[in-house]
């Protein structure tokens, strides 16, 4: 009994210690904008020693242990209302949502099929043998059965995992994302390499048969009659699988390099909106994008293209968060979509997918060549204008600092804004309309989420 109360009273002090740890950090008026809490329980500790007008937060040992995506929110987003311990389930999704690279460099690694080979073989031909079997012949037979599983599973386990890896991103792929990589492959399939769906057939088909050998080996080797036999099937095994693979290995050397190109086309972020330039060819689009984006413009080449696609960002007026990015699509010509080329889809496929502001650019100087005349990029434009009638739009006519056209009204859209990236004329008005574009964007698509929650109530 004694006993009993001595543990009753310990654990009402305990109670009444955390209820004033509770109390404590209730009173204790907090910074602003940061809701008060309990030291213990979350990973950031108030300082109270030096009064509430005074008080910091620092990190405790907890924090630098919290995934990184925990970390970045709470050096971000801080807490979203008060007595809330911490970054909820979808907050801490949205921030791994936008820590990721892309669907597309989620691509699982491909290893050479030789490399792979050579490793199984390794592998199998150090499995140790089982001394506590007496028997010489056992003994032997579980040995090959061993070594023949061991070679089947280093030549099945990496080739499951690329098929595996490869249906997972192809299938989450973004929609914009999905065009690039089928325009890619397309482009792969014109050069006389085939198609991606042809070779991860070939490597699940090499898979296949790598597994049936070794399973009929493995088979054969438990039902020898000799250990000198039982060995034997594991040579035999070896050679098999190695013939097999001289023959058609190609498969797996052929989806390396489609993966480097999946890997490595341009990026596009689904959690920022999109500024699109689109226009005929040489009219000046990628100069405004290095203009008016200022962070530094990342400039890649996709496959399917003979020039670079620039890709750049703009950041809010205290320049610590982006606002948007800004995206130089290839030129347009006047023609129909079955006509057109890789280069022009994409364009067509970043104004269809991409729920972004456009900004058509002409040049009415006759200094874009001939298949940019102004009357081919006044077509360009009535199609599209017409093709896509509800989207943020602005027109702008570059080069200003050259002579236009002779006549030119006919030509200018009403409301169309001149810009020069040599001398910067128009650059301030066009940053500012893309600012306001961007709010009456955000309405719109808050608009549109209130419309389908509506939807869904009724």
């Amino acid at each position: 009994m004694v006993l009993l109360r001595a543990l009753l009273l310990a654990s009402s002090v305990l109670v009444t210690s955390s209820c004033s740890d509770v109390l404590w950090s209730q009173r204790v008026a907090p910074p602003a904008a940061m809701p008060a809490f309990s030291h213990a329980f979350f990973p950031v500790s108030l300082d109270h020693s030096t009064g509430a007008s005074q008080q910091t937060l620092r990190r405790s040992p907890a924090a630098a242990r919290a995934p990184r995506c925990a970390q970045l929110w709470m050096q971000t987003s801080g807490w979203t209302r008060p007595g809330q311990l911490g970054p909820t389930n979808a907050a801490l999704a949205r921030m791994k949502k936008k820590l990721q690279l892309g669907g597309l460099r989620q691509l699982p690694r491909v290893y050479p099929a030789e490399e792979i080979l050579n490793r199984a073989i390794n592998s199998a031909l150090y499995v140790n043998e089982d001394i506590s079997v007496r028997n010489s012949r056992q003994r032997g037979r579980k040995w090959a059965a061993e070594q023949i599983n061991e070679l089947s599973k280093g030549l099945t386990k990496p080739t499951g995992e690329i098929l595996d890896g490869y249906n997972k991103v192809l299938r989450r792929l973004q929609p914009f994302e999905k065009v690039v990589a089928d325009l890619t492959i397309k482009a792969r399939e014109l050069s006389g390499y085939g198609s991606l769906a042809e070779t991860l057939a070939a490597v699940k088909e090499l898979r296949k048969n790598s597994l049936a050998i070794c399973k009929a080996a493995a088979q054969a080797g438990k039902n020898a009659d000799t250990r000198k036999q039982a060995e034997k099937e594991v040579e035999v095994c070896i050679a098999s699988v190695e013939e097999l693979w001289e023959r058609d290995g190609w498969c797996l050397d052929v989806l390396l390099d489609m993966g480097k190109e999946l890997r490595g086309v341009p990026m596009l972020s689904p959690d920022l909106d999109t500024v699109v330039l689109v226009g005929s060819p040489n009219v000046g689009k990628s100069s405004i994008v290095r203009w008016i984006s200022t962070g530094e413009p990342e400039v890649n080449n996709y496959a399917f293209t003979t020039r670079g696609m620039t890709l750049g960002h703009m950041f809010t007026d205290d320049h610590e968060e982006l606002l948007c990015q800004v995206m130089d699509t290839p030129g347009l010509l006047p023609r129909r979509d079955a006509d057109r080329n890789e280069m022009e889809k994409l364009t067509v496929a970043s104004m269809e997918l991409l729920e972004g502001v456009v900004v058509f650019v002409q040049d009415l100087s006759e200094a874009a060549g001939g298949k940019s005349s102004t009357l081919a990029q006044a077509a360009v434009r009535a199609e599209l204008r017409a093709r896509f009638p509800d989207h943020l739009w602005l027109d702008v006519v570059s080069k200003a600092d050259l002579p236009l056209h002779p006549h030119p009204h006919a030509l200018v859209p009403d409301a169309a804004l001149r810009v020069s990236s040599r001398t910067g004329e128009g650059m301030e008005e066009l940053e500012a309309w893309v600012r306001g574009a961007l709010l009456e964007n955000a309405k719109r698509r808050e608009a549109r989420d209130l419309q389908r929650r509506m939807r869904r109530v009724d």
